[in-house]
């Protein structure tokens, strides 16, 4: 029976490759279409753990997720430079804070920011409180946002903007090398371009849209 499918299928192999496609197609639209939500919630009912999560959803529960704010400055007085206080306080954070989906923008300046000072007071750091997850921030509104910092940045005082919503996955050179490579092995490999196209195809690229995330001190 296999031999007489598999010779049916080469007899045919145009229609079988278009009836293939239409089969994935298919089951794509439907997945898509039938599928439930994707759920990011986990519980465990009646235990100490799920009683502490419950008292941080309650108490301590932010709308979206934090961004940071981190500058370091050189110089005798540091970060705590009047120069670099009137920058962060006057131009960068009001800023910031105009933006879309910005709740906050927390300096170390304000009261209770002593702890957003590094021990040698060279480097601090500010929250960005968003009202959306990181992975629904805008792609221009990170844009944005690092336009806004870079261009207060001075010979002597370096700002940069952390978290995940500025996270840059950019495709290194030598991944393309190592596709050139593959197509060629598996060109010889399987001697058809239909089948060296297949697993090369199924390859995703890492997203190449974001910033290098910088983490805080």
């Amino acid at each position: 029976m296999l031999p007489r499918l598999a010779s049916w299928c080469y007899r045919r192999r145009r229609l079988v490759v278009v009836g293939w496609i239409v089969i994935l197609v298919g089951v794509n639209v439907l997945a898509k279409s039938a599928g439930g939500d994707l759920l990011k919630t986990f519980s465990l009912p009646g235990t100490e753990s799920q009683r502490t999560f419950d008292v941080m959803k309650r108490d301590f529960a932010r709308p979206g997720d934090t961004g940071y704010l981190v500058f370091a400055a050189r110089g005798p007085e540091g970060v705590r430079a009047r120069a670099v206080f009137d920058t962060i306080e006057n131009k960068v954070a009001p800023e910031l804070r105009k933006q879309q989906h910005v709740l906050s923008v927390i300096t170390p300046y304000e009261p209770g920011g002593a702890a957003f000072f590094s021990d040698d007071g060279k480097i601090a750091y500010g929250e960005i409180q968003f009202d959306v997850q990181s992975n629904d921030v805008p792609l221009d509104l990170g844009t944005k946002m690092r336009s806004i910092v870079k261009q207060a940045n001075t010979s002597v005082l370096q700002i940069e903007l952390g978290g995940a919503m500025f996270t840059d996955q950019t495709q290194p050179a030598s991944e393309l090398v190592g596709v050139l490579a593959a197509v060629l092995i598996l060109l010889i490999a399987f001697g058809s371009l239909l089948a060296m196209g297949l697993p090369i195809m199924t390859v995703r690229p890492p997203s190449s849209s974001r910033m290098a995330a910088t983490t805080p001190p």
